[in-house]
């Protein structure tokens, strides 16, 4: 009866199944944003060693206790923290409060703690503090983490022991417990390291020069009478002899008597020039004797 008064388009049976996933699917997303929120604004307490391994031969150590997300009308006004443990392994010391809640910047109310609980036999540390609820007004708020109190521990044995935040609750200033999520830690307890021992190096001793003694020949003993002067080696001194030397005269130029060489190219070319006048000579008288011959004939 309706299908003739929808759209053409709305009258395809894909087009409406469609419509239908998109309108669910929108639904589930809002309803998950939802829940991140809530989530998201739930207060958060944890608990935080300051060292996560703790060696045996220290005399004590520090836990932190912190709080964050709470953003609530009123605020907060109290907690109470309860932190299980192994006694066999760690034992707790002391607690107390950050001053987080009585802190006159975030509130005026009036706030007590109670001196914490301490039961090493069962391993349970409890720490509380609580707003009079007298003229109450709100609580500090908050939004990153926060100190909200502190814990003394000290070593009792090797092993790892649980930080456990069982039972923890936080409130309001006016006593209401508000939801909280726990988030619970560990710390172990190791043996101190062993300090490294390095053995010396050994530096090289450069080596020292050896000294050479020479033995020196004594004197053979002589029969010395007793008080005369011993006597003294002495060594000879070898005489330098005079060389008598006789200087070379040396011949002033033009002087005949000594030939220093110069003269020896002269003598080559009066040879030269004899030789070719014998030469001449004797070539000239045979030609001469055959032309007197030949006229002859």
């Amino acid at each position: 009866m309706i299908r003739p008064y929808l759209p053409r388009v709305l009258r395809n049976p894909f087009v409406r199944k469609l419509i239908f996933a998109t309108l669910i699917a929108a639904a589930l997303l809002l309803a998950l944003i939802s829940v991140q929120t809530v989530i998201a604004q739930t207060p958060t307490v944890s608990v935080v060693p300051e060292s996560a391994t703790v060696s045996t031969d220290a005399s004590s150590f520090q836990v932190n206790f912190y709080v964050n997300q709470v953003t609530n009308e009123m605020g907060l006004g109290g907690y109470d923290i309860y932190v299980h443990f192994d006694p066999t392994i760690i034992q707790a010391v002391s607690g107390q409060d950050s001053g987080f809640l009585q802190d006159e910047n975030n509130t005026e109310n009036i706030v007590v703690c109670v001196p914490p609980y301490i039961d090493n036999s069962g391993g349970l540390l409890i720490l509380s503090c609580l707003t009079i609820q007298l003229f109450v007004g709100n609580g500090p708020t908050v939004t990153s983490q926060q100190l909200l109190a502190t814990a003394v521990f000290r070593p009792v044995a090797t092993g790892t022991s649980a930080l456990a935040l069982d039972s923890t609750t936080l409130s309001d200033p006016n006593g209401v417990p508000l939801q909280a999520t726990l988030q619970s830690s560990q710390v172990a307890i190791v043996q101190p390291t062993q300090p490294t021992t390095e053995s010396p190096t050994s530096t090289p001793v450069p080596d020292e020069p050896t000294a050479t003694v020479e033995a020196t020949a004594l004197p053979a003993a002589t029969d010395t009478p007793a008080g005369a002067a011993s006597p003294i080696a002495q060594t000879a001194t070898p005489t330098r002899m005079a060389v008598a030397t006789t200087p070379r005269a040396v011949p002033k130029t033009g002087d005949g008597a000594a030939d220093d060489g110069s003269s020896t190219p002269m003598l080559l070319i009066a040879g030269v020039v004899g030789i070719v006048v014998v030469g001449s000579a004797g070539a000239g008288a045979f030609v001469w004797k055959r032309r007197r011959a030949n006229r002859t004939g």
